[in-house]
């Protein structure tokens, strides 16, 4: 109603489109949007007959409830963006040799997923039962305001990112959402993540890096993050197949290596 008010009072508009199936004109609307009986409406004078504006109004009424709308075209349906393959995304780690003693599940092989629970990838080190998060999103499962954020952040010129008091509010699979982010941004070089409770919750970023292309800042500071052998070996494999990074800062993490000699050896 708007616009066709407006119309009114235009001394320009020439072509007006709003076609509809469900709009429905009650008496109200029709007598705001007609031209009153005494004044000859604009496009009366384009016409070589003669006659009362009503007229013709009807006319160009009449002519619009007869005319039938415009066959639509079904919208296909959306599909699923495919879900990540590990060995795929992450070839530098699963086809690396520290991975040699880890503990591989018979269909899994060494990653599986929760639908429901967990809804991501995790890797499975033998010994301690402890899952380590891969930064693989998969968007048809991560429902979270940050998971449209992060991934408009990997396509964006965004070059530093800085996160206050992130353990607040970042859940696992937002984490595992943001590792994605990394690992795919070409611009993204510098990122300020402090104060996650364990080393379970970086792994998705140690392990992004060995993917990622641009980043050469990384500040993971934390009071409270205490690693383990797997761990250690994992974030060292994916580390060393990155080529970009120049600052890593891991202040005041604590590396509890029950065979140290053995980690750091094959490490190197």
């Amino acid at each position: 109603m708007p616009i066709l008010l407006a119309v009114g009072g235009s001394n320009a508009i020439q072509t007006l489109r709003i076609d509809s199936n469900t709009v429905s004109v009650w008496d109200k609307a029709f007598q705001l949007a007609s031209p009153p009986s005494d004044t000859t409406p604009p496009f009366a004078h384009s016409h070589s007959h003669t006659g009362p504006s009503t007229c013709s109004t009807q006319l160009e009424h009449t002519a619009l409830e007869t005319t039938p709308p415009p066959p639509t075209t079904p919208t296909p349906p959306r599909s699923r963006p495919p879900i990540p393959d590990p060995h795929r995304e992450l070839s530098y780690i699963f086809q690396d040799h520290l991975n040699t003693g880890t503990k591989l599940l018979p269909v899994s092989r060494g990653y599986y997923f929760i639908p429901g629970v967990s809804r991501g990838y995790y890797f499975i080190p033998g010994g301690k039962g402890q899952r380590l998060p891969l930064p693989l999103c998969i968007s048809g499962q991560h429902k979270s305001v940050f998971h449209d954020l992060f991934c408009s952040i990997a396509n964006s010129p965004l070059q530093s990112l800085t996160f206050l008091y992130p353990s607040l509010y970042l859940s696992v699979g937002d984490l595992v959402c943001l590792g994605d982010c990394v690992r795919r941004s070409k611009h993204l070089t510098r990122l300020k993540l402090p104060n996650l409770k364990s080393i379970e919750s970086y792994m998705p970023i140690l392990l992004a890096v060995g993917g990622s292309n641009a980043i050469q800042t990384l500040r993971i500071d934390s009071n409270t993050v205490s690693v383990w052998d797997k761990a250690f070996q994992l974030a060292v494999t994916s580390l060393r197949h990155n080529s970009t990074l120049r600052t890593l800062s891991l202040a005041h993490w604590t590396f509890d290596l029950q065979v140290r000699c053995e980690s750091v050896r094959k490490s190197v």
